[in-house]
């Protein structure tokens, strides 16, 4: 069995760390009676911001795990299934799986300082993803795009399950404008 998560878990986690300080910080200056009222104002309002807004994120991010066993993958939520947002895991078996498909889309190409711009507002730069489609032997499809929030181990996940499904008797379709 092995786990994997999200490469931004640790980000998250540091982000709220670094208010959860800032907001300490401020507390032990005001009771410390230093006369810094400007400094002490930063500390606990930024502290109280990024810790108020990044504590849940980071609970919620440490939520979105995936679980590759012997027989089975546990997808978190966000899977597709029949076209339809599931908001809760997915568990699927190896043996239920009659394909995977695999779907490359390129991403937007824009100029360096767009990317810098929906950087900086919250927006992420258009990349390329591929779409994962696991076709069930009940005929059920689950469309899998979640697989891209882990990073480096994108490829490691897919080929993982890519060789599980092709020893349970399963095939394996790849996109040939991917890689």
């Amino acid at each position: 069995m092995k786990k994997y998560n999200s490469s931004d878990t640790k980000i998250v986690a540091v982000i709220a760390a670094v208010g959860v300080c800032m907001l300490i910080a401020g507390i032990i200056l005001t009771i410390a009676k230093i006369p810094l009222l400007e400094l002490k104002a930063i500390f606990i309002v930024f502290g109280l911001f990024l810790s108020g807004l990044f504590i849940p994120c980071a609970f919620g991010e440490r939520s979105r795990y995936l679980i590759i066993d012997e027989e089975k993958i546990d997808f978190p939520r966000g899977c597709s299934i029949e076209g339809k947002y599931n908001s809760k895991r997915t568990v699927v078996r190896f043996d239920e799986i009659r394909s995977v498909k695999t779907k490359f889309y390129e991403g937007d190409r824009y100029p360096v300082f767009v990317d810098v711009i929906l950087t900086l507002i919250g927006l992420p730069p258009m990349e390329d993803i591929y779409f994962y489609t696991l076709n069930l032997k009940d005929n059920t499809q689950i469309e899998v795009n979640c697989i891209r929030h882990y990073g480096k181990s994108e490829k490691e996940i897919f080929e993982t399950i890519c060789q599980s499904v092709e020893k349970y008797g399963g095939r394996v379709y790849k996109d040939p404008n991917g890689e």
